[in-house]
């Protein structure tokens, strides 16, 4: 409950609307809070208003409902657009106004007070933008110019129709375009040469989440460029960058105006350079292969050995690609005695037998025959996805040498070797993520074990079973549910995992992850995770430094502990959380390499949006009723 909330009531107010109390102060305001405003004046850079009576904040114009200017009603659509004087956001605001604004921030030196009319911020959701999928790099190719502030920036609205998988062009977007991104060369005067309603290529380069806009350049170099981020760099790409500077960690490049690169000094020739600053001079272009590229930890390495940036074998930088056979360039990480650690494109290595090396072994030593960093052309032999290792040979030519890997056998009845045959699994089958009918088959020993209904041919027989923590959103519901529940009962269920060893699917009957299922947001996958993303999911573990939470196929991510609570924790074990608990969060960052995602419970930051929880209490009571009833 809000500091200010009082028990007297004068009259009706919004839910979470701050009400007035007597000897009320400025040490008693603070940010988040929702409270009733009176436009006080209106001026052209945003609001004077007042609240709670004795007090008074601004508003500027970028938390407005909408920095962009509303036409007349009675304005005709192809009439001339207005002159930037002319209109402005604030002509939609009038003294006396009654309106709904959140406090930013308080200043109690100055006894300034700054609010909020922005929706994403009122509505404590994020800005529409990111559930558009809007991302850096975007081109928006009709950007429409709304308003221009002399000597600042404009102000942009943008079709949601040039995001993919959109198609509403009514829905705009706000961008904000500094004036030293508004043209290649420096504009001073941006009203002279800009118009208001002049349509203008531009493009994203990054976001203002309090603010809800995004950030935007309309430079032609960079609109037209084909990268501006890493995101858009791939390993193996040949790109163009300029030396910026050259140190003993290696040279640095700039690829683009905010990318930079590493070119190590093993990748600054085919041969070793005495003084590279001779080759590597400051400002000098350099045409280069990408080595490895990951735009999560803004690493970007790059060569300029003309061996692998003039290479025309097939670029080998992920374990799909490495089939028996393939032949391809890679270089020398590390050489050891019993052969060659060898890296390829990406974060892709393998290992090369010393027996693959080409040497002859009792004449030839290893350790002089080849260097680190050295070049060299690769024959994939093996391939193991499971444990992500390639067996490699730099005999390129010859046929394959079998497997390393024997095969089983057994001895029969006659003392024959007969191979053994794995065990076929002809049990029903069903995908994992769907949301299938069940029907209960037995309830003990805290499990509840269930068969899939359904039309044949759509996994109808398969085996299941539900924990009693995963028959509701609602510890106590559950455990009523799990009371009641009788053979022959049917739930809808959404398959979480397939134990393959006891040919069962573990499921969920929480209404929260089955709406998650059926809107396609519950991954399964590290890489269709993204930062920013709010995601649904149930406790995994609890343990001393954080809490894990699990989504589908045994993806998990880890909540720190100073992750899960606004104020600081001495461990994750205090604040209550159990195994099987219904959590919303939200993605800090991921790691696709080595398959971590990083999340947050804060509540202020996973709040949710909606009524679904309460809703999920109303649909699963009746469940209970139902569940009490059937004979």
């Amino acid at each position: 409950c809000s500091p200010l909330c009082g028990k007297k009531k004068k009259k009706k107010t919004a839910p979470g609307v701050t009400k007035e109390v007597e000897d009320t102060s400025i040490d008693s305001l603070q940010p988040g809070m929702l409270v009733q405003c009176s436009v006080a004046k209106v001026l052209e850079s945003g609001l004077v208003v007042r609240f709670l009576s004795s007090f008074i904040g601004t508003i500027d114009l970028f938390h407005l409902a909408s920095m962009i200017p509303l036409p007349d009603e009675d304005e005709e659509e192809e009439a001339k657009p207005a002159a930037p004087q002319d209109v402005s956001a604030t002509d939609s605001y009038a003294e006396k106004q009654k309106i709904l604004a959140r406090i930013l921030y308080v200043d109690v030196g100055s006894k300034s007070v700054g609010l909020t009319l922005a929706p994403h911020i009122l509505e404590q959701r994020p800005p529409i933008y990111h559930a558009l999928g809007a991302r850096i790099g975007q081109v928006f190719a009709e950007s429409v110019i709304r308003r221009i502030d002399p000597g600042i920036g404009m102000v942009l609205s943008l079709p949601a129709s040039s995001i993919p998988g959109h198609s509403d062009s009514a829905q705009q977007l706000q961008g904000w375009v500094h004036i030293s991104n508004a043209a290649d060369e420096r504009s001073e005067k941006l009203e002279k040469s800009f118009k208001v309603g002049r349509v203008v290529p531009s493009r994203v380069t990054g976001f203002s989440w309090m603010d809800g806009v995004l950030n935007l350049t309309m430079k032609k170099s960079v609109v037209e460029a084909s990268i501006i981020g890493l995101e858009d760099i791939t390993p193996g790409q040949i790109i163009k960058a300029k030396v910026v500077t050259l140190g003993d960690k290696g040279c640095i490049v700039a690829v683009a105006e905010h990318v930079r690169g590493l070119v190590p000094p093993p990748h600054y020739a085919d041969v070793k350079l005495n003084n590279p600053e001779k080759s590597l001079t400051i400002g000098k272009t350099l045409t280069l292969r990408v080595l490895t590229v990951d735009p999560l930890t803004r690493r970007l390495i790059l060569s300029n050995k003309k061996s692998l940036v003039n290479s025309e074998l097939p670029i080998i930088h992920s374990l799909p690609q490495c089939l028996a056979g393939t032949v391809g360039h890679g270089w020398v990480a590390k050489v050891q005695d019993n052969g060659l650690l060898i890296s390829l494109f990406g974060k892709v290595m393998g290992f090369a037998m010393v027996t693959e090396c080409g040497i002859d072994r009792d004449s030839d030593d290893i350790h002089e025959c080849f260097n680190q960093g050295q070049v060299v052309k690769i024959r994939i032999l093996e391939t193991n996805t499971e444990r992500g290792r390639l067996r490699l040979s730099l005999r390129t030519t010859g046929p394959l040498p079998p497997p390393s890997k024997k095969e089983k056998v057994d001895k029969g009845e006659k003392g024959e070797k007969t191979k053994k045959v794995k065990a076929v699994d002809n049990s029903p089958k069903l995908e994992i993520g769907s949301v299938v009918p069940v029907e209960v088959t037995s309830v003990e020993d805290g499990v509840v074990s269930v068969k899939a209904a359904g039309a044949a041919g759509e996994g109808a027989g398969a085996m299941g079973f539900l924990t009693e923590a995963h028959l509701s959103d609602h510890p106590r519901l559950g455990k009523a549910l799990f009371a009641k529940l009788k053979v022959g009962f049917a739930v809808d269920a959404v398959v979480l995992q397939h134990e393959k060893t006891k040919q069962r699917y573990a499921m969920s009957a929480k209404p929260s992850i089955i709406e998650a299922a059926r809107a396609g947001t519950l991954p399964s996958k590290v890489e269709s995770v993204r930062p920013q993303q709010f995601l649904q999911g149930f406790v995994k573990g609890v343990a001393e430094y954080g809490v894990f939470v699990c989504f589908l196929d045994g993806l998990s991510a880890l909540a720190p502990k100073g992750n899960l609570s606004n104020k600081p924790v001495a461990s994750a074990a205090d604040l209550g959380f159990t195994v099987g608990q219904s959590v919303r969060c939200c993605v800090v960052s991921v790691d696709a390499a080595k398959g971590r995602i990083s999340i947050t419970l804060k509540p202020s930051m996973c709040m949710c949006p909606d009524a679904s929880f309460l809703k999920s209490l109303l649909e699963q009571q009746e469940l209970l009723a139902s569940a009490s009833a059937f004979p």
